[in-house]
């Protein structure tokens, strides 16, 4: 299991996903979060960094990848 920040609608969010053998990434769950509740510069760093790579629609219980980099990562 591995997680990183991600843009799902829009809005910030932290992601979670089973990594696969050939390196598809399966998102089985999401929560939204808040840029305040991370304090420390490392973190801030890490959502922005993940942010760029990572965007996912989710609509009628699906995830779909919409950045073209987060499907070969």
């Amino acid at each position: 299991m591995g997680w990183c920040f991600a843009m799902v609608n829009g809005r910030l969010a932290e992601i979670f996903f089973d990594k696969k053998r050939r390196g598809d990434n399966r998102i089985w769950a999401h929560c939204y979060v808040r840029m305040e509740e991370y304090k420390t510069k490392r973190e801030r760093q890490q959502i922005k960094q993940d942010t760029k790579r990572v965007r996912v629609s989710y609509r009628n219980k699906r995830y779909k990848l919409l950045s073209a980099y987060a499907k070969r990562a």
